[in-house]
């Protein structure tokens, strides 16, 4: 992050020579609680600043100062540390948007994240925070929704009152910190300070001939002074005020906002700088506005493919749950239609394909058995439910029942396999026969329900698998490897199981019901664990691409917007080149009919466009 940083990336587009090792180049000055401001002399590490500020600190500034960068050059630091010293802290740096998706207990909240983003079980987590073996670095805080913002600063002082000796340091805006009723319990502020006219000279002498272009433009055109004072609004500014550029051709628009015409001369330079054969600018912004406003609706910052559900869909579109669900409809129809007609003739398949068919019932929206899909989406999911843990491979008295009051919505799937077992194997024995084998069958449909979403579920939190296909997403990859492994086993149990029974009490040993039996469950496991979620995410990816959203492959066109600075890739991700960019694209959004209308407008910039 900190060498892909967009202060780092614009100084290599404009050929000044830079390192990641480097200084940030604008000036600080500390305040504690028992001091007067001081100012830090120049080339002061973040490190040195947050050892002064007794390990407790707020990093405050404007928009585009450096903030994030500042915490980030602390990270690297104090991480070179932690490597060499096993006693010291971890440092790990997070973003308090996700915080507003719990709300609750701070140290509750980093246990989750760490052990989400790291594959790291809560307990060592949680084993470190209380011995003060982790230094969170806290992002964003002006990024929390306002009417979260004062009830996260709260949970972050109780903390700290929890935590006292552990470090700490915490970012945000300043004037959005200044309209809190309630501040940080923290010892230190770092202020960062805007840059100064000799600091803007010495960027703009460096960067060359676009340098010296943007400074007689700026001469030409003072109103435009005022964006020099950060490092962020300095590098946009440098790229958009090139000339031919009609930002510079007649005064700013003050109803557009200053700021937003800026960055939209910034877009045109960019996209006009790195033209794509392949992707035309008006989709690559269409696609950045929709991933943005997106990311807002859900309180993230780093996008990877498998944030995308139902939700990203417009409300007109067809839910593609519907569509999994038929599809597995289809496969349980051809599966077990062929299994039961081959076992027992026409009379058999037309039971499997019956039991096919409570496959498909999600479809109606009636039962919605795959509910648990979503769980791990939720934003207000059981903490403890969604952690890592280990499997309980012991069987509780009541664990059936307790997994059914978890997911009462299988009871009528278990009941119509029961009913059609009861009607197709048992009635040719006569009545009482029919009712045990329909028993029968629901209780072990029950079970196999309760095993496939109890113990199955924590199998599918494996760490996703690594791969360069979008459909399947990393997770949905490791939910279908899993389901593989598991489903056999599943359906082995629920077909040796049903074998034992019918055997003794029906004396039969044909073996037929408990070959269908253990066939059903199989499928139906391979389903809910992972084919389902598959084909439903195929059906979103390919009806955002059909409604011109967003791009199917994604990865391409986001590879394209980083080469623009627009975003930078993290891992498996992606995030905006910084949060002001990211808000500039989610203001283009607009709803309705007229989707992307001032997307339009990007273009009328552009002569000939």
């Amino acid at each position: 992050m900190l060498e892909r940083s967009f202060y780092q990336q614009v100084r290599l587009e404009l050929g000044i020579q830079t390192t990641v090792n480097s200084i940030h180049p604008w000036d600080v000055v500390t305040t504690t609680t028992h001091t007067r401001p001081r100012v830090v002399p120049s080339g002061t590490s973040a490190l040195t600043v947050f050892d002064e500020l007794e390990r407790m600190m707020v990093v405050l500034g404007a928009p585009g100062s450096g903030k994030t960068t500042m915490l980030l050059e602390l990270l690297r630091d104090a991480l070179i540390i932690a490597e060499k010293d096993i006693d010291e802290p971890i440092p790990v740096m997070l973003n308090l948007t996700s915080w507003t998706q719990r709300r609750g207990p701070i140290d509750e909240w980093i246990v989750h994240e760490v052990s989400v983003r790291y594959q790291i079980p809560p307990r060592h987590v949680r084993a470190w925070l209380d011995v003060d073996l982790l230094l969170p670095v806290l992002d964003g805080l002006d990024e929390v929704g306002s009417s979260y913002r004062q009830p996260c600063i709260q949970a972050i002082n109780e903390f700290h009152r929890r935590y006292t000796t552990t470090s700490i340091a915490v970012g945000c805006r300043h004037l959005d910190y200044e309209a809190l009723d309630d501040k940080l319990e923290l010892h230190g502020i770092a202020q960062i300070q805007p840059l100064s006219a000799h600091q803007v000279d010495d960027f703009l002498v460096h960067a060359g001939p676009a340098g010296e272009s943007a400074k007689s433009i700026l001469i030409k055109h003072p109103e435009l002074n005022d964006f020099t004072s950060s490092p962020l609004m300095l590098s946009v500014l440098i790229l958009a005020i090139q000339p031919g550029n009609r930002l510079t051709e007649q005064p700013v628009g003050v109803d557009e906002g200053d700021a937003t015409r800026i960055f939209r001369a910034f877009v045109i330079t960019m996209l006009k700088r790195r033209p794509s054969p392949s992707h035309a600018a008006k989709d690559v912004i269409t696609s950045l506005c929709f991933l943005a406003n997106n990311l807002r609706r859900i309180s993230q910052t780093q996008f990877t493919i498998d944030l995308i559900d139902n939700a990203w869909l417009p409300r007109s579109t067809w839910k593609p749950g519907r569509r999994a669900s038929l599809i597995s409809l289809i496969i349980g129809f051809i599966l077990l239609g062929a299994v039961g007609y081959t076992s027992s003739g026409f009379v058999g398949a037309i039971a499997g394909a019956i039991t096919a068919t409570s496959f498909a019932l999600p479809a109606l929206e009636k039962l919605g058995t795959w509910d648990f899909q979503y769980e791990i989406r939720k934003r207000d999911a059981d903490p403890a439910w969604l952690s890592l843990k280990a499997i309980d491979w012991t069987f509780p008295p009541f664990g059936v029942l307790e997994g059914l009051s978890k997911h009462p919505k299988v009871i009528p799937v278990a009941a119509i396999l029961g009913i059609v077992a009861g009607a197709t194997f048992g009635t040719p024995k006569g009545w009482l026969s029919a009712v045990f084998c329909g028993a029968t069958v629901f209780i072990l449909a029950s079970i196999s329900a309760w095993l496939i979403y109890d113990y199955g579920f924590n199998f599918s939190k494996l760490p996703p698998r690594e791969g360069r296909s979008e459909v399947p997403s990393p997770r949905v990859r490791a939910a279908l490897q899993v389901s593989i492994m598991v489903a056999p086993l599943i359906g082995l149990v629920a077909g040796t199981l049903a074998w034992l029974v019918l055997t003794l009490l029906l004396d039969t040993d044909d073996g037929k019901l408990a070959l269908l039996i253990g066939l059903s469950v199989t499928t139906y496991a391979f389903i809910c664990l992972g084919c389902h979620a598959f084909f439903e995410q195929l059906s979103i990816r390919r009806t955002l691409h059909r409604a011109e959203l967003f791009p199917f492959p994604a990865k391409p066109v986001l590879d394209y917007a980083t080469r623009c600075l627009f975003l930078h890739k993290v891992g498996d991700g992606y995030i905006f080149a910084h949060q002001s960019l990211l808000d500039f694209f989610d203001a283009l959004h607009t709803k309705g009919p007229a989707k992307y209308r001032t997307v339009e407008s990007l273009f009328d910039e552009q002569p000939g466009r």
